[in-house]
């Protein structure tokens, strides 16, 4: 639910500041920009903090399994890299990365 509203907050900002920068409708343009914003910010804290770290942790304790294959790891490991981008290859048992995009 969250990240639904924060979706539409980016939206209601967006069409606010269309609205400024074509010139028309200038007093609903700012009154959009500015609870677009303010909303944007109140639930992209929530996203994070009490639900997103929830569900996170939950995940970690309850389904150790599931965590791992969200990570894109075959084997559990308690030091995991970090895998910005890439490409599961059931094969060879691993994540596989372009040159550029390296395990950090």
């Amino acid at each position: 639910m969250c990240g639904a509203a924060i979706t539409g907050a980016f939206i209601m900002t967006a069409v606010g500041a269309f609205y400024l920068l074509s010139g028309k409708w200038t007093e609903y343009g700012r009154i959009f920009v500015k609870t677009g914003v303010i909303a944007g910010c109140l639930f992209s804290v929530l996203q994070i903090f009490p639900t997103g770290d929830g569900q996170g942790k939950m995940v970690a304790a309850q389904q150790p399994v599931t965590l791992a294959a969200m990570e894109g790891l075959f084997q559990g490991r308690t030091d995991a890299p970090l895998l910005i981008l890439g490409q599961p290859n059931e094969q060879e048992g691993k994540s596989t990365t372009h040159s550029k995009f390296r395990e950090c």
